[in-house]
């Protein structure tokens, strides 16, 4: 497991260089978490965002257009009650 911690500041600058101007902005703290399901390498990162009340999960998996379907399965094979409500 690893904690992530963003400096948005140099990514601010950019953005901000080439006309954008934030309409939001909030800290995210995440866990991340690499491991093998379904024959597929996953990556799992547990999300807290102080503005927002709740904990979120971003679950992750290297998929060709093709296999989309296939990795969409296998996703949310990793989630509970998976088997009566599958990702589609």
């Amino acid at each position: 497991m690893w904690l992530a911690q963003f400096d948005r500041h140099p990514w601010s600058r950019s953005s901000q260089s080439l006309g954008y101007q934030p309409s939001i902005s909030f800290t995210k703290h995440c866990a991340n978490y690499r491991f093998t399901a379904a024959g597929r390498e996953m990556a799992a990162t547990i999300a807290k965002v102080p503005k927002i009340a709740g904990i979120f999960l971003e679950l992750e998996t290297l998929a060709s257009e093709e296999d989309m379907a296939g990795a969409l399965l296998n996703c949310g094979l990793c989630l509970p009650n998976s088997e009566s409500h599958p990702i589609s």
